[in-house]
């Protein structure tokens, strides 16, 4: 389990929020003109079809009133060997409905034996 805590700030209250993931940062990809340091890769395709499911809690939704969230990801045992030191790297973005305004830096994890 990762349990993550999107600080925006105040600024961004009441904005949408999407967290998305991939297995790598660079070069990234552009939304409007915003960078965003994830890549288009099968993880992130995967990540966005489990947007706030039991897998992907809280992955998408409204900032409060702070322009903050808690969200996570929540996945079984490993039950593939060969995932050992696979590294997933997740970020979110903050939007208005007609434009994204917010990027994170994105955050890293690696799979432990």
């Amino acid at each position: 389990r990762q349990d993550w805590r999107l600080v925006a700030g105040p600024a961004l209250a009441n904005k949408f929020y999407v967290i998305a993931g991939s297995f790598g940062t660079t070069p990234g990809v552009s939304l409007g003109g915003l960078h965003v340091p994830l890549n288009p890769d099968a993880w992130m395709q995967t990540s966005l079809a489990l947007l706030n499911t039991p897998a992907f809690p809280n992955s998408f939704g409204l900032l409060d009133a702070q322009g903050g969230a808690v969200a996570a990801l929540v996945l079984p045992p490993l039950g593939n060997p060969s995932l050992v030191g696979t590294s997933l790297y997740h970020a979110y973005v903050v939007g208005d409905g007609t434009s994204f305004l917010h990027a994170s830096n994105a955050v890293k994890i690696t799979f432990a034996p």
